[in-house]
């Protein structure tokens, strides 16, 4: 570095702000991105792909995921035990045959672990290579067997429409899916794709809107309660042995209910007009006065319901929000928190207070000192552009992702906001586009919670973070244009330093915009990559799994003025975060 050059530290640690001035934005900035997320812990994450879905888990660690080669005669590596391959536990994924040897494809449960070259004469196999050398054939055919999943004959849910509503249940993925005038509940299966539960007659309506809460009363098995604005609610209980027919819920209400939740042990359910039933305590498929059944009015059209701190009852409203405390209908409090704000349908989650979706942006309900008060703060100040671009005129879908500490909203289009926070702050809000047509989206909870949305009557997993993923995301970051402290300084740029962790494979460009875009070099200079962090002795370009690795990318730029914005394209298929900046120049004297 020469002696004239000065350097400035971007640390990637703020989010899309689309309001701020130049004058007055720091200058990690997003002024424009499109499929990055801001991490928690700093730094902008590449979202990943989608990987179509029939139940089979595919771990999102592909360091797992390695190749063996073993003698012909063991084509079902599924049948051997941990401990008959040096202890190591794994799961079976896919195989390719060679002329005289297999290749296995297997998902370790710990990535560190390593296979050994040995005889076993009790199975009749011998283990060949623990690192064998794939051909390109080799590795689509190996990648079609995982995630193509030939073997499962029910790759995609029943039906002939849409898959409209995606829920969890006992551990388990349930979709509903339209065929014809009626829609089908399934449920996923490891390894055996979608088992049809049971048919809801006349339900496959455009107006219908399905929503479903899982809950487990005492003495019942775990139960997905299902509603959709349209037909009567439904039950689907989890039975480990097969699962028993869909059951209509009675509630002896000639109108439909819209959204359901549990709460103090009574299954509620609401319905157009602001109506409100309660079944009796404990009991979802009763509803009796003398057992404990009540009536309420939210007096406006309920959009949704959602428990909040010190067991209340958030009454979500087109255009007010009301709060239900108390434990059954002798003491129950109906109290007024909003006559303006309400939330739209579909946006309200519990991370771990109530968020939302409003007219005004995305909202979140905390409790406050006293007890029985609450209040609201909008989030998407920044982001209000984009904000109301993607909720204007559209179904709006939700989830929650804890393991990224993220709240995302979609619409229809695909279009949508991930908001990432760390404890209750919010740290950063970013822009995706799937670049696919939503209808449904739910998440499966776990150590690492797993997020799918359906689409063209298959499900996806979200995150994927590979080439080996069925449906492609492009993805950018551009920064404010920023001065880097001094707005009058001239500066020639020469080139920036990137602090990068992911696949070894990740391609990136760079594109340098000067003075607002009046000058800018649009000709993406590659990043070249240096590795920091390992000897990469085992780092091998044919697997399908990689170690995640701290490399520092380079760019170098060319170009004169007073400001500078950069542009990181991301051009490869696999999984990277940008975790900081580095911009070398050179002052050039003062503007006149």
């Amino acid at each position: 570095m020469s002696m004239t050059d000065q350097l400035k530290a971007i640390p990637f640690s703020t989010g899309l702000n689309e309001v701020v001035s130049d004058l007055n934005a720091k200058a990690s900035d997003i002024r424009r991105s499109l499929n990055y997320s801001r991490q928690a812990e700093g730094g902008y994450e590449w979202i990943g792909g989608l990987a179509k879905w029939s139940g089979r888990d595919i771990t999102r660690d592909l360091s797992s995921i390695t190749a063996i080669e073993v003698s012909l005669v063991s084509t079902n590596l599924g049948l051997l035990s941990a401990e008959q391959l040096s202890s190591v536990e794994f799961q079976y994924l896919s195989f390719v045959v060679r002329q005289n040897s297999v290749i296995h494809f297997v998902q370790k449960n710990r990535s560190t672990d390593m296979f050994q070259k040995l005889t076993y004469l009790d199975t009749g196999f011998q283990l060949l290579d623990d690192n064998p050398v794939l051909t390109d054939a080799e590795i689509e055919q190996g990648q079609d067997g995982i995630f193509g999943e030939p073997r499962v004959l029910n790759i995609q849910p029943t039906g002939d429409g849409d898959i409209k509503l995606l829920h969890e249940n006992a551990g388990f993925l349930y979709a509903v899916r339209d065929s014809g005038s009626d829609s089908i509940v399934q449920r996923s299966l490891p390894n055996s794709g979608w088992r049809t539960i049971g048919t809801i007659p006349g339900a496959a309506s455009d107006s219908a809107r399905w929503e479903a809460y899982a809950y487990t009363f005492a003495g019942q098995p775990p139960t997905l309660f299902i509603v959709n604005g349209v037909t009567e609610a439904w039950s689907a209980e989890y039975v480990a042995a097969g699962d028993p027919p869909l059951a209509v819920i009675d509630d002896g209400v000639t109108q439909y209910p819209t959204h359901v939740i549990v709460h103090q042990n009574h299954l509620f359910l609401s319905f157009s007009g602001g109506r409100i039933l309660h079944s009796n305590l404990g009991d979802p498929n009763n509803f009796t006065a003398l057992g404990g059944a009540a009536e309420l009015s939210a007096g406006d059209e309920i959009t949704g319901f959602q428990i909040l701190p010190g067991d209340s009852l958030g009454i979500f409203c087109e255009d007010r929000i009301r709060i239900l405390q108390g434990t059954s209908a002798a003491d129950w409090g109906l109290q007024d928190y909003s006559d303006e704000a309400g939330a739209i349908a579909g946006t309200i989650q519990n991370m771990p207070t109530s968020i939302f979706a409003d007219k005004r942006g995305i909202t979140t309900l905390a409790s406050s000192d006293a007890y029985g008060s609450f209040k609201d703060k909008t989030l998407t100040q920044q982001t209000d552009p984009t904000f109301q671009s993607i909720r204007r005129n559209a179904i709006l879908f939700s989830s929650v992702n804890r393991a990224k500490s993220q709240y995302r909203l979609i619409n229809q289009d695909g279009r949508g906001l991930y908001l990432t926070f760390n404890g209750s702050s919010l740290v950063g809000i970013m822009e995706i586009d799937l670049g696919l047509p939503i209808t449904a989206m739910g998440t499966l909870r776990g150590s690492n919670d797993q997020v799918y949305v359906a689409s063209g009557g298959w499900v996806y997993q979200m995150d994927y973070p590979s080439a080996l993923y069925d449906h492609e995301v492009e993805a950018f970051i551009e920064l404010v244009d920023h001065h880097y402290g001094n707005p009058r300084q001239k500066k020639r740029f020469s080139q920036v330093n990137l602090d990068i962790v992911g696949d070894p494979r990740t391609v990136l460009t760079v594109a340098n915009l000067i003075d607002g875009g009046q000058d800018f070099y649009e000709d993406n200079v590659p990043v070249d990559f240096n590795n920091l962090s390992r000897s990469g002795e085992r780092y091998r370009e044919d697997l399908l799994s990689r170690y995640s690795q701290r490399f520092e990318g380079t760019a170098y730029l060319c170009g004169s003025g007073v400001s500078q914005s950069i542009r990181i394209t991301n051009k490869s298929k696999h999984a990277h975060s940008i975790k900081s900046a580095v911009v070398h120049y050179r002052s050039r004297g003062q503007k006149r």
